[in-house]
Order: structure tokens, then sequence, then C-alpha cells
């Protein structure tokens, strides 16, 4: 049992860290989303803006700046420069070139990359890289944008890239390339780097690693201190009671041992006497004395039954019995009892029945404890019966009683040990709550079965079950049938 209670806690323990590994690991992963769901939002921030950037210069035109010294004019346009009236020389910027010259001030401050690529670009330096090739060839086909977290051996980049649609101010730049408005004409490519962002990640799981680590540890150590430790005081203690009980039980063996002599020494001496038939006021001390020597005697005996029981030492001694007989000696042996509160016992029995196979004086226990039952809870000019029958694979017999009856939904609880109902003897006599539990032991040794049929107020019927060949004892040898307690469990 101990060895069984540290493996359901190595188990439970190895469960609980799977369990929090695996919640850290849906908190990783919810991390790592997050991370990159934000990467992905600031790329999309600055692509809108450039397209508002671009909108805006592209619906005015372009931007005319003042031509600084050694600047070159945009060779890919038929008039880039004007003169004003004071001789200064503007040249003109287009929205591509507005968004080229931002990138580089991005990049120089922030490390971020932008720009416009196209297919069919008018500029060489908007051509794509394989990357954005890609991408754009994608948008053609309905794609609405193209993210990558790319590793380079300079480091980590988080590639951001969405479709230029071509719209009526950029058709007069870009007519002679063939693109009508609705067009894919391009796309803004956005780079940044993505290495404080996968340091901060770093971070962020290894600081969930410890934590996972730490829970682990503490839950391990919670169940070995608390649990584990707790399981072995239990497992010591319940040897410490289990070496207690049999030491009880063995005290209890020996004591009901030696009182049963000198009980069944009283016993028999005080019957002798009533036999000799004394006067009234001696007979009733005689009768007396019998009553509490009789009762005394069932009780040691009872104690010894448990005894065996709990020890699986409750040996079968079968022989052949005629079962007329055998009713006539327990009615023998019973009917003072029963005589005593003014209770007439009855034997039925047909005469056709044949020698049956079992443990006469285990069996002859049983229906001790049964008739004292009967006469307990039965009322003065009443009649116990005692009785037999047979089946074709069965002897049956039987206890009849005319008392107060098992209340419902007690009979399933009757044969258990100390259990005593709700019922009460009607002379108040003293009843332990062992019979009927070793009753149902002893029958089921047999291969038999012990049932009750009652009303409450109509009497009860206990009915013993015996097969007449197969499962039951076989006679010639004794059985020993094991056991932890009277009622079988």
């Amino acid at each position: 049992m101990e060895q069984q209670a540290r493996l359901y806690i190595l188990a439970t323990g190895l469960g609980l860290s799977l369990t929090i590994c695996l919640v850290m690991f849906g908190l990783w992963s919810r991390q790592t989303d997050l991370i990159r769901w934000q990467a992905d939002q600031a790329a999309d921030s600055i692509f809108r803006q450039l397209v508002l950037t671009r909108q805006w210069s592209s619906e005015h035109g372009g931007v005319y700046t003042l031509k600084k010294p050694g600047e070159l004019s945009n060779p890919f346009l038929a008039d880039p420069d004007i003169t004003d009236v004071n001789g200064r020389v503007y040249t003109l910027r287009t929205p591509a070139a507005m968004v080229r010259e931002i990138s580089q001030y991005a990049e120089a401050g922030s490390a971020v990359r932008f720009g416009i690529r196209s297919l069919k670009p008018k500029n060489p330096q908007n051509a794509p890289d394989p990357w954005e090739r890609q991408a754009l060839l994608s948008f053609e086909r309905g794609s609405p944008a193209a993210i990558e977290v790319v590793r380079r051996k300079e480091g980590a980049v988080h590639r951001f890239m969405k479709p230029l649609h071509t719209e009526a101010s950029c058709l007069a730049c870009h007519t002679a390339q063939g693109y009508r408005v609705g067009d894919v004409r391009g796309g803004i490519s956005i780079t940044t780097a993505y290495d404080p962002v996968q340091t901060a990640l770093d971070k962020t799981l290894l600081g969930m690693a410890l934590v996972t680590a730490a829970l682990v540890l503490f839950v391990l150590a919670l169940l070995y201190f608390l649990v584990w430790r707790l399981v072995t005081r239990l497992a010591r203690q319940t040897r410490e009671l289990e070496a207690a009980s049999e030491t009880k039980d063995r005290f209890l063996g020996m004591v009901a041992h030696d009182l049963r002599s000198p009980l069944a020494v009283i016993y028999g001496f005080t019957n002798l006497l009533l036999e000799a038939e004394p006067g009234l006021r001696e007979r009733e001390t005689l009768e007396r004395i019998s009553r509490t020597a009789d009762r005394m005697l069932r009780l040691v005996d009872n104690l010894l039954d448990v005894a065996a029981i709990r020890k699986g030492r409750l040996d079968l001694k079968p022989t052949d019995v005629d079962v007329s007989e055998f009713l006539r000696e327990s009615a023998t042996l019973n009917e003072i009892t029963g005589r005593a509160k003014g209770i007439a016992l009855e034997v039925s029995c047909p005469p056709d029945l044949d020698r049956v196979p079992f443990d006469k004086e285990r069996l002859q226990h049983v229906f001790d404890n049964l008739l004292s039952n009967a006469f307990k809870f039965s009322n003065r000019g009443t009649t116990v019966t005692l009785g037999a029958s047979r089946s074709a694979d069965s002897l049956h017999l039987w206890v009849q009683d005319q008392g107060c009856g098992v209340r419902e939904g007690e009979a399933a609880g009757i044969f258990q040990e100390f259990n005593q109902g709700s019922s009460r003897p009607t002379a108040g006599e003293k009843s332990h709550g062992l019979g009927l539990a070793i009753a149902r032991r002893v029958v089921e040794a047999h291969g038999g079965t012990i049932a009750v049929t009652s009303r409450s107020g109509e009497g009860t019927r206990f009915t013993v079950t015996l097969p007449l060949s197969g499962s039951g004892p076989s006679t010639g040898g004794g059985r020993r049938v094991n056991g932890a307690d009277p009622t079988g469990r």
C-alpha cells in the first residue's frame, strides 16, 4: 500500500509538473505571437503613413524643392526642373523619390528601411529583391500582404510588404507602363531589425522558464514534505495498528477460549439441576443462571469465530448430516430460551430429506444465532418455526418468527458487523451485532447464501440456501476459508 501511495504521489507530481510546463508553453506561444503581432502592427503603421504621404504628393503632382549645388535632377522625368524669376532652380520630387529619401533618414536614425518596389520599375533603385519579387507576384494573385521574419548572418529582420494600387493621380507618370486604375503597380517594402524584439522575447522566455522550474520544484517539494511524509507516517501507523489489532485478536481468542470451558460447565450443571425438579424459587434462580451462561457462551463462540475469520482460519469439516435430526437437535438446544419468554418453537421438516454434506458444528452455531435473534425480537405467546425444504439442487433451511420484523431499508445492512438495526429486543435482551455477520460468512464459506424477508410488524424469515453439489463443501477433509472480517468485505 505504501509503495502504491508513493507511486501515486510521484505520478501526481509528474502530472502537475507536466501541466505547469504545458501552461507555460502556451503562455510562451501566446507571448511569441503577441510580439510578432506588435511588429506586424508597427510595420503596417509605417506603411499607412507612407501611403498617405505618397497620396498627398501624387495628388499635388509632386513637390518641387530648391535644387542644391551638385544635386542631380531626376533622369526619368522629361522636365524635372523649373527656374523662378530670381533664377533659383527647383527640382521635382516624385512620390517614389520622397519615399526613398524618407527611408534614408529613417534607416540612419532607427534601423528602419523601406521603399517602393515594382516588377516594372522606371528607376532601377525600385527593382525588387527575390523576397520582394515573390511578394509582388502574390499580390497580383490577390494576396493582401507578405510578412516574414528572415534570419540573416547580420541578424534577424522583420520583412513586411503590402501592395500599392494604381490611382488616377498615378497615371500622369505611369501611363506609358500600361497601368490602369486599380492595377497593382507595386508595393511598399518595409524592413525592420528584429534582433531587439528577439532579445526581449528571449528574456521573457528565460523568465518564464525560471518561473516554470520554480513552480515545478515547489510542487515536488510540497508533495514530498507534506503528502509523501504524511503517507509514510500513515503507513507506519497502519502497520502499528495492524500489529496491535493482531495482538488484540490473539488475546481475545485466548480469553474467549479460556472462558468457554468454565461457562460450559456452569451451563451443563445448571441444566442438570433443573432436571432434578427443584422448588419454584430454586428453579427461577437456576433458569436465570442458565440463561446468563447460555448468553455468555454464545458471545464467547461469536468472539472465537470472529478471531478465526479475521485470521483466515475458519476451518470447515463437512460430513454427511441427517437434516431432520440436525433440526431437532437445534430445537432441543434452543427451546429453553424460547420457553423462558413464553415463545413456542416448532420444527417443520419433510420426511424425505436426504443426508447433506456440511459442517454440522459451524452450521449449528449459525442456527443458534438465528434462533436467538428470533426469540429476542418476538413477543410472548408467539411461535418461532425452524424448517427445511429441498429443491432440485439446493437445501433451504429457515427460521420464521412472528416478531416486530425488520424495517424497510435496513435488511441489506443487518449482516454487517455490529449493525443492530433500529428494532429492539422485546424483553431488553442485549445484542452485540455479531451473530448475523458470522452466520453470513459461515454460510458463504459453504458456497451458500443467507437471505432475509420481512415486513415491519409481521415477522422475519431468514433462509439459508446450501448447494447440494458443485460449489458446496465436500466430505473427507477440512477446508480453510480466508477472510479479512466476518462480513467478507
